[in-house]
């Protein structure tokens, strides 16, 4: 078959505008997985660096305890916002938890190294979190940039 007199067959126009479309829908269907994804890490970096906080006020802790001696009175947070007061009666050692509502007496020093290495664990997990959040970034843009050819112009 021929087209007709005057140019372009019409079910090839509508056929082309029809992948237009499907390629449309699936290049929006793929930026809102990226932007998904891109806020799912976001909440992974928010509790990384969370973490991080608290071993940090930990780290402080156990060094300023590391200074004390023996009968020196401190504050025992009980939470929100109220402490006890208290005289330390060692202060050689520490609890730690490890896990499971388990707890553990350890050195004050073998306390510190524990958290230095999640301290570590932590910086690495938020710079792997940044690097795919770049690259999720970088293809989002393309992909609307995509969107934007693909879209009808008015």
């Amino acid at each position: 078959m021929t087209p007709p007199a005057g140019g372009e067959d019409p079910r090839a126009r509508a056929l082309s505008q029809a992948d237009l479309e499907q390629n449309l829908r699936r290049a929006v269907a793929m930026a809102e997985e990226a932007r998904q994804a891109l806020e799912a890490l976001g909440e992974q970096r928010a509790y990384l660096q969370q973490g991080a906080r608290e071993l940090m006020v930990s780290r402080a802790a156990l060094t300023a305890l590391r200074d004390a001696r023996t009968g020196d009175e401190i504050l025992v947070p009980l939470g929100a916002g109220h402490f006890a007061l208290a005289q330390l009666a060692r202060t050689d050692a520490v609890l730690a938890g490890v896990g499971s509502d388990v707890t553990v007496e350890t050195t004050i020093a073998d306390a510190l190294a524990r958290i230095e290495a999640e301290l570590a664990r932590a910086k690495s997990s938020e710079e792997r979190i940044v690097a795919e959040q770049e690259r999720l970034a970088k293809q989002y843009d393309e992909i609307a940039a995509h969107v934007q050819d693909l879209a009808p112009q008015e």
